[in-house]
């Protein structure tokens, strides 16, 4: 963000308009590594990125989330 080029484009906006001081970033979970070989967590951060979306949603606009790779813009 500090560099101008982030590729979530309203954080980017925000981060830029607001400035740095007026923003809060916190981890919300770990996603424990699986014992299982070839596990691919992707699957497994997706469901944990809709269970906090529905948490926070009270947020409404000021959530931000990042495009997946199947997402348009």
């Amino acid at each position: 963000l500090k560099f101008g080029s982030y590729r979530n484009e309203a954080l980017q906006k925000d981060w830029k308009q607001f400035g740095e001081e007026n923003f809060e970033f916190n981890e919300l979970e770990i996603l424990e590594p699986q014992d299982m070989q070839n596990h691919d967590p992707a699957e497994d951060l997706l469901v944990l990125e809709k269970l906090w979306i529905e948490k926070l949603s009270p947020l409404g606009e000021n959530l931000y989330k990042m495009p997946s790779k199947t997402e348009k813009k």
